[in-house]
């Protein structure tokens, strides 16, 4: 099997077709996020990011496999949203799409949960050494202090 998945500058994915036997494709692939989508998903994740900063204790590694994702199912929430509003939408495409938009919704708020755990432990964790720090401080001036 054969894929490409190297980055384009739009940001989104490049993959080819999945080859099995006898060379047919067996598997189109199509990008994950469009160029047309790009500067949406790079506004999104901007957006995100920005407020995370306000907020404090933004951390890349941990935090951006998150935003992705919360950027990403935005996007796709909204091309359904267009599939739905477009001529091709039957009974059975609504169906389909409201459940696809249902799962993207538990994606947002799994994420954005997942976001506000790590940012409250790192909170706490940070707290919790400033108070030790203080606490030791505490402690050696009380020892100079303490008369001999």
């Amino acid at each position: 099997m054969a894929e490409d998945a190297s980055r384009e500058d739009g940001g989104g994915l490049k993959m080819k077709s999945e080859t099995e036997r006898d060379g047919k494709p067996t598997v189109h692939k199509v990008p994950l996020i469009t160029e047309k989508d790009a500067k949406e998903y790079e506004a999104v994740k901007a957006g995100l990011i920005g407020e995370l900063k306000k907020l404090g204790s933004y951390e890349p590694e941990v935090d951006d496999l998150q935003i992705d994702a919360i950027a990403r199912a935005t996007i796709y929430m909204k091309n359904l949203e267009k599939l739905l509003d477009s001529e091709k939408a039957n009974p059975e495409t609504y169906s389909r799409v409201t459940d696809a938009q249902a799962k993207l919704r538990k994606i947002i708020e799994g994420a954005f949960h997942e976001l506000a755990v790590t940012r409250r432990e790192r909170i706490a964790n940070q707290a919790g050494k400033a108070g030790e720090e203080e606490l030791a401080k505490l402690i050696l001036e009380a020892l100079k202090n303490k008369p001999k």
